[in-house]
């Protein structure tokens, strides 16, 4: 975990397969479902956040790939691709920090 603001964490996570919905399923099961997940997440709270309840309106699944890495099929060469966190990801945290700092 990196970061707790109330009633949302904010995770950082490594793939050890490639299933599909693996990181989605397994918060799910430990009681820790994702912002804005329609399949396994908490419904009544996505909508909540949907509409603005943690400080701005959330409407998709808060889920990001910062990092990629796998060898090249032909080279065989190590890649390692980045990405930044999207804007509206980012505005989330910035509001949720701001929260916990005026609720210290």
């Amino acid at each position: 975990m990196k970061e707790r603001f109330g009633p949302v964490s904010l995770v950082e996570v490594d793939l050890l397969t490639g299933r599909t919905h693996q990181i989605r399923v397994h918060a799910a099961e430990l009681g820790f479902p994702l912002v804005g997940d329609e399949k396994y997440g908490d419904f009544a709270f996505n909508d909540e956040v949907a509409h603005g309840s943690l400080g701005v309106p959330f409407k998709r699944m808060f889920l990001h790939s910062g990092k990629i890495c796998f060898h090249h099929p032909i080279t065989g060469e190590e890649l390692e691709i980045e990405a930044p966190l999207p804007k509206d990801c980012v505005e989330l945290i910035e509001v949720l920090e701001q929260r916990k700092a005026q609720n210290k």
